[in-house]
């Protein structure tokens, strides 16, 4: 009787088992499978999977079947989706792009039918990683505020498929702090970055272009590199320094400010001959080194009495730039020192604000370069014979240009309360000197 019972009782657990209630849903891994991933590269991947729809009474068309993915993480809580297209049968492929490289993602299959979702088992892949083709060479027209930098790009070496060097790009990234050059925990670069260059677009293998770095800070080291990303993820270069200029300064006991202008170029901050920014200083003609009394044809030792009759800078000499031993600038504050050229005076005309103001009694300009430094140019008028003319109303200031069109001109900066310009006049006047310096 004993062998008997337990046999029944058997029976009914074995029945019991293998009953299965019809509304039990099929297990998540049976109806959703995940696959390998093949052909990854920096930016993209194939992954597949199976679904086996067919398990729940449906057809391919009746579903929603694709894959979501991620970086790879403990939670998985916001992954991407490809739905994939054209499913026919069990097996599907989603080609995935825009991935970050040399990142770890995970994913899994997934079949959206029925108001569920079934997910397959998750699995990951890691994009191919790539290495930087850009290289720093040396900077130049160091400023206070800018400096540039020659970066040097062997677009052969590029690695990944031709979609992947679609996403190249190369540039100069620079930092108060070597560790600013370094990426953050996703690849990317933090730090300040200028003069982008897709390397799709790049003529040649090997291809030169200059980084300009601007908005710096006076007398400060910086730190910087020449970097290449793919798709948002950079690899930093060998990094090198720079000290920027400091924005203001003296050379052989004469003060100089810089403007922060694109030339380089720093202004003194006084008139030639004067004690501070708002006293004349002497009054000077065209290539004469002196002051004089009284300024004439008769007594300018560069002609022979007469405008018709120039013995220097003439046509005949061709002589249209002052030589260092009639500039003087150069002759009475030394090397590094000499007159503006005109086109360093459009530059000041164009790249400063000019405000018309009253300091220490005197009218004039103060003018504020790009990095906000400025200097002031007083008033002070300019000498005809013994007479001082438009004194207190107009700012004149020799260049060291020859005039264009007539050698008894020359080039100066004019500026009246109402206009200002790079003007021409006759070369016997008596006129300021505002001399420029342009640190080693």
């Amino acid at each position: 009787m004993r062998r008997i019972a337990f046999g029944t009782i058997i029976m009914a657990c074995l029945l019991m088992v293998g009953c299965k209630s019809d509304d039990e849903p099929e297990s998540t891994g049976s109806i959703a499978v995940t696959g390998n991933a093949s052909n990854v590269s920096l930016t993209e991947a194939t992954v597949y999977g199976n679904a086996s729809v067919a398990r729940l009474g449906l057809v391919a068309s009746q579903c929603v079947i694709g894959v979501e993915y991620d970086v790879a993480s403990d939670d998985f809580s916001s992954p991407a989706t490809y739905v994939a297209q054209g499913v026919s049968g069990s097996l599907f492929t989603c080609n995935l792009s825009n991935l970050l490289p040399n990142t770890t993602y995970q994913y899994r299959a997934y079949v959206e039918a029925q108001g569920k979702v079934y997910y397959g088992e998750k699995e990951s892949f890691t994009t191919q990683s790539f290495g930087n083709i850009a290289s720093c060479e040396s900077f130049s027209n160091l400023t206070t505020r800018t400096a540039d930098v020659a970066v040097s790009v062997n677009t052969s070496l590029m690695t990944g498929t031709e979609a992947d060097k679609k996403l190249y790009f190369c540039g100069v990234a620079f930092s108060e702090s070597e560790a600013g050059l370094y990426p953050n925990e996703e690849g990317r670069l933090v730090c300040r970055v200028d003069t982008v260059f897709a390397a799709k677009d790049m003529p040649y293998d090997s291809y030169t272009f200059t980084a300009h770095m601007d908005a710096l800070s006076a007398g400060t080291l910086y730190y910087y590199c020449a970097y290449t990303s793919c798709n948002g993820v950079a690899v930093p270069g060998s990094i090198h320094t720079l000290n920027t200029r400091e924005g203001a300064g003296q050379a052989n006991g004469y003060g100089w400010m810089d403007l922060g202008l694109s030339s380089g170029v720093c202004w003194a901050t006084s008139n030639l001959g004067a004690a501070s920014p708002e006293e004349a200083g002497g009054y000077y003609a065209w290539g004469e080194t002196k002051p004089k009394e009284t300024y004439t044809w008769e007594n300018y030792k560069l002609c022979n009495g007469t405008q018709s009759e120039m013995v220097r800078y003439n046509e005949s000499d061709g002589l249209t730039v002052l030589s260092a031993e009639d500039d003087a600038a150069t002759v009475n504050m030394g090397t590094g020192w000499r007159m503006p050229s005109n086109q360093e005076i459009v530059e000041l005309l164009t790249e400063c604000r000019w405000t018309w103001t009253t300091e220490k009694s005197v009218p004039g300009y103060r003018v504020t370069g790009p990095n906000k430094n400025s200097i002031f140019l007083p008033s002070v008028g300019y000498r005809d014979g013994s007479e001082l003319l438009r004194g207190g109303s107009s700012v004149f200031c020799w260049s060291r240009n020859l005039s264009n069109t007539f050698s008894a001109k020359a080039f100066y900066v004019g500026a009246s309360q109402s206009d200002k310009g790079c003007e021409e006049d006759f070369r016997y006047y008596g006129q300021s000197i505002r001399p420029v310096y342009v640190p080693d």
